[in-house]
């Protein structure tokens, strides 16, 4: 349903962006990926994405989403 792949894709964003804080770049990647299938139109999640690929040095896939 709707209301479960908003909050899905909330929880991913959340567990992104608490994974970036603690250096563990890939699995950043990871769920933010994870937060952006399930969000594709949010640009948070998206955002998201693009800064944690670029933390994790990959800094050409991350042009798109920032």
């Amino acid at each position: 349903s709707v209301s479960i792949r908003i909050y899905l894709g909330l929880a991913y964003q959340h567990l992104g962006r608490e994974a970036e804080a603690r250096l563990e770049f890939e699995e950043a990647v990871r769920l933010s990926e994870e937060a952006v299938a399930a969000l594709p139109d949010y640009a948070r999640a998206s955002h998201q994405l693009g800064v944690a690929l670029y933390a994790a040095g990959r800094e050409e896939e991350a042009g798109p989403y920032l």
